[in-house]
């Protein structure tokens, strides 16, 4: 995965099969990460929960990933992980 120019430098990039955390400072916080993909091949992203919940939206447009996203998932520290199958 590549930087896109729209990203910005405070928005971090995924790589491919490495672990990324994220932490969020308190309830109702919003992280942003941006990715692009060099095929159209479906893939699946894992998302663990160490504390609290979390609610993920993945989407096209990424400025308003959150009004016009795609595909959703949440879950919570109980639950451990989920997962999102995007195609």
């Amino acid at each position: 995965m590549q930087r896109i120019a729209d990203a910005g430098t405070s928005v971090p990039v995924i790589p491919i099969n490495i672990n990324q955390t994220l932490n969020q400072q308190s309830s109702g916080d919003i992280t942003q990460v941006k990715f692009i993909l060099n095929n159209k091949s479906p893939f699946s992203i894992v998302f663990s929960v160490l504390q609290g919940s979390l609610n993920v939206s993945i989407g096209l447009y990424p400025d308003a990933v959150v009004s016009k996203g795609v595909w959703f998932g949440s879950g919570s520290s109980s639950q451990g992980t989920f997962t999102i199958n995007v195609k």
